[in-house]
């Protein structure tokens, strides 16, 4: 698996994304999810990355373990670790965990399975499913046709202008004006760091939408049981007539 997340990219992770809606959504998914779980829990987080969640999991109790396959990524989750302790880590590949099996409670996998191919994604699940004790808590994106109603529906009420649909029309101002705002903010971001582009952390890497049902079927044969769904976002092409979900999924083990 290429590393990706290193030099620049690892250093200035957290501070590109840290204010964007959908990390904020994402971090108060798994809020949500540990404050159930008992204090003492054993979690392995894959990817680590910067540790964004060692403060909810400290806070918490949960005994954690990381995974990331890039030392730049752990460097950075070592000043969290300054703060509230450290945290056992391991160099590797989330395809071959070296941990013996049922070795943790769960695993936390966000964002990971964004970025791989859908034969890997499978692969990094039932290597999950080998290590853990009780379930998985996972996000991954998926894709399906637009139904032609969806589209419809678009064309009557976002994009013609009739006294009735002034709302709608107020409604894609304000996230156009949201989304500049937030490119203004990217810009001076950038600035702050010192006026220098950000290596981009997807070079040469394809965002991947998998096949939703094929997934949960994978869930199902693995005896993974969907505890909860947590949405995230969609996003929408008119132009390839697709519909592109995020969420979370926490799954418990039904048989252990």
């Amino acid at each position: 698996m290429e590393i990706v997340y290193k030099g620049e990219t690892a250093a200035d992770y957290d501070k590109l994304r840290q204010r964007n809606r959908k990390w904020k959504k994402e971090t108060a998914v798994i809020q949500k999810i540990i404050s159930g779980l008992d204090p003492g829990t054993v979690i392995l987080d894959v990817p680590l990355g910067t540790g964004r969640f060692l403060p909810i999991y400290n806070k918490k109790g949960i005994r954690t373990i990381g995974l990331d396959i890039s030392l730049d990524m752990l460097r950075q989750a070592q000043k969290k670790m300054k703060v509230i302790g450290i945290v056992p880590v391991i160099i590797g590949d989330a395809r071959y965990i070296p941990m013996i099996s049922k070795s943790v409670d769960y695993v936390v996998c966000i964002r990971l399975l964004n970025w791989v191919a859908t034969p890997a994604a499978k692969d990094i699940i039932r290597e999950f499913h080998r290590v853990v004790r009780k379930g998985i808590i996972v996000g991954f994106r998926s894709q399906r046709n637009i139904r032609m109603t969806e589209f419809i529906r678009f064309l009557l009420f976002d994009l013609i202008p009739t006294p009735h649909h002034l709302r709608r029309w107020k409604r894609l101002l304000r996230t156009f004006w949201k989304k500049a705002i937030g490119k203004i903010r990217h810009e001076a971001a950038k600035h702050r760091l010192g006026g220098k582009k950000p290596a981009a952390h997807t070079k040469g890497v394809k965002s991947t939408y998998h096949n939703k049902n094929e997934i949960i079927s994978l869930f199902s044969d693995l005896d993974l049981e969907i505890a909860g769904s947590f949405y995230i976002e969609s996003t929408a092409s008119y132009t390839e007539g697709k519909i592109r979900p995020y969420s979370i999924y926490r799954l418990e083990l039904k048989s252990r």
